[in-house]
């Protein structure tokens, strides 16, 4: 039977006290289900009421550091309530390019602040995004030896993208030189020339995420950056060899060359959705996590819509 989690007040409070807004944006049908019935033995809400116009507490799906996911009475949609800008920026402009339904990632319908609200002294957002299942579960038991590796290497190869990348973002933001993405952006191409496709590669099959010559010693700010968004491309190029996370290759890829750097997915950021031009369930982002803008030209200033 699922197991929910008690919901937090904070994220119930704010859901009560905007519902008539909320509905009105996004239609009763994407809102959070309220908790009204019983449940059946696998842990479902059963069917047989209807929604009020206002709830005390609602079904929760999953909380994390900064939000919760919500289920709706819309079969494969569910509701999300956040406190990470970057999140809410980074699906605001993912939805302008012409490919940002790239199937490495849920699908999104929407992203609003909520005007006036702070948690933990972070602004408010709710999105709606595409259900996923199995979220986390990349690595689990299972008798097929054969599964379990691949499965390891598509964690060996999201651990490395998040190393590489976050290192990249820690030097942007630790910098104090207001042009330091054109800083960025001279290193690319002595990036390109300077760091090795079969090192990198070496590294996801043999070292350790950890080690603290991933980004050498003598690397400092702007370069370094370089070298660790290079080194991500090329993680994400090869995970799009991998039977099982070949999908979450190309979108990490897609959006580093939209210039869209996501310094935070790892597997409990990964699950599974069922869409009709594949044949089972494939694995997607569910999270973008960290995401970092890597041109001020063409984002600058992404404005999240409010609600």
């Amino acid at each position: 039977m699922t197991t929910y989690e008690e919901n937090p007040p904070w994220a119930d409070k704010i859901l009560n006290k905007h519902f008539d807004r909320l509905v009105e944006r996004v239609g009763i049908e994407l809102m959070p289900l309220p908790e009204l019935g019983p449940r059946d033995e696998r842990g479902v809400l059963l069917p047989v009421r209807k929604a009020r116009k206002k709830a005390p507490e609602y079904t929760e799906l999953g909380c994390g550091h900064y939000g919760c996911v919500y289920e709706t009475t819309t079969p494969g949609w569910v509701f999300k309530i956040t406190s990470d800008p970057t999140e809410a920026e980074f699906i605001t402009a993912s939805m302008t390019l012409p490919e940002h339904e790239t199937p490495g990632i849920v699908k999104y319908k929407g992203v609003w602040q909520i005007p006036g609200e702070l948690h933990k002294r972070r602004p408010v957002f709710v999105l709606i995004r595409e259900e996923a299942e199995n979220v986390g579960g990349l690595i689990k038991a299972s008798d097929d030896q054969q599964d379990y590796l691949k499965a390891r290497s598509v964690m060996r190869h999201l651990e490395w993208f998040k190393e590489l990348a976050n290192r990249a973002r820690t030097k942007i933001q630790a910098s104090k030189n207001p042009d330091i993405l054109l800083e960025v952006a001279r290193f690319k191409p002595w990036a390109e020339g300077n760091v090795s496709y079969s090192s990198i590669e070496r590294w996801i099959r043999e070292g350790s995420p950890w080690e603290r010559n991933t980004l050498r010693d003598w690397l400092k700010g702007a370069q370094a950056a370089a070298y660790g968004i290079q080194a991500a491309r090329i993680v994400a190029a090869d995970m799009q060899n991998e039977d099982v996370g070949y999908l979450i290759g190309e979108t990490l890829g897609y959006f580093l060359d939209e210039d869209l750097l996501l310094a935070d997915v790892h597997a409990n950021n990964v699950g599974q959705v069922r869409r009709k031009d594949y044949g089972g369930p494939i694995w997607v982002i569910t999270d973008p996590g960290h995401m970092v803008p890597l041109s001020l030209e063409r984002w600058g200033h992404i404005e999240v819509p409010e609600l």
